[in-house]
C-alpha cells in the first residue's frame, strides 16, 4: 500500500518532471527567435536592464510560492546563460 502510494508520487514527479523541459524547451525556442532579431537588427545579446527586471520578477515570484529564493536565483542564473548562449548562434 505504501509502494503502490510512492510509485503514484513517483508518476506525478514524472509528469511535473516532463512539463518543466517542455517549459524550458519553449523557453529557449524563444531565445533562439530573439536571438534571430537582434542579429538581424544590430542590438546586443545582453541587455543588463532586463537582467536586473528578471532578477526582481524571479525572486518576488519564488516568495509567493515559497520556493528558495536562492535556488531559483541559480536555477535562473543557468537559464539565461544558456538563452544568451543561443542568441548568439
Amino acid at each position: 500500500m505504501v509502494n503502490d502510494k510512492i510509485f503514484e508520487l513517483r508518476k506525478e514527479i514524472d509528469i511535473v518532471d516532463r512539463e518543466l523541459l517542455q517549459k524550458l524547451r519553449s523557453r529557449f525556442m524563444i531565445s533562439e527567435e530573439m536571438g534571430k532579431i537582434k542579429a538581424v537588427n544590430n542590438i546586443a545579446v545582453s541587455d543588463a536592464e532586463r537582467e536586473v527586471e528578471l532578477k526582481s520578477l524571479h525572486k518576488q515570484w519564488s516568495g509567493q510560492l515559497g520556493l528558495d529564493e536562492e535556488l531559483v536565483k541559480e536555477l535562473f542564473d543557468l537559464i539565461i546563460k544558456k538563452s544568451k548562449n543561443i542568441q548568439t548562434k
